[in-house]
């Protein structure tokens, strides 16, 4: 299995955080963690605005449950520096600098492309989010 490293360093935290390639059990491990969040959960460590947003909150769970099941380990390399737990919480999560989130978690998809989230489809003029997203049926079948 493909293991990579990333480097934290600021005045709170001096952290080695490894990720690793994801398998199919890994894949399993993170579709079954995201279906057990409840919005309501996390609702709760997110401004009014987001919590608004569905497309934010699935990011959010999505972020989530990537950064815990494909984190090997978490070395805090100064002990005078915060800590960050390898099974961390939503609100442990959020309260992360943004920078150090989003290299750890870039660290991750550079190792598992397949992780990239795909946005839906936009819809065209008068077309619905469900029909842009349709897709059309193989020549000579009809539907019934």
């Amino acid at each position: 299995m493909k293991k990579t490293v990333f480097n934290y360093r600021d005045d709170d935290y001096d952290l080695t955080i490894t990720v690793k390639q994801a398998t199919v059990l890994d894949g399993l491990e993170r579709a079954a963690l995201y279906a057990e969040i409840k919005d309501e959960e996390i609702i709760p460590f997110l401004s009014p605005r987001i919590a608004r947003n569905p497309g934010l909150v699935w990011w959010f769970k999505q972020l989530y449950a990537d950064t815990v099941v494909l984190t090997v380990d978490i070395k805090s390399n100064d002990p005078k520096k915060s800590k960050v737990p390898k099974d961390l919480s939503f609100e442990e999560l959020v309260r992360l600098p943004e920078v150090l989130l989003e290299g750890w978690h870039n660290t991750i998809i550079s190792i598992n492309p397949q992780l990239i989230p795909t946005p839906p489809p936009k819809p065209e003029k008068g077309e619905t989010v469900e029909e842009a997203g349709e897709e059309s049926e193989p020549s000579g079948e009809t539907s019934s």
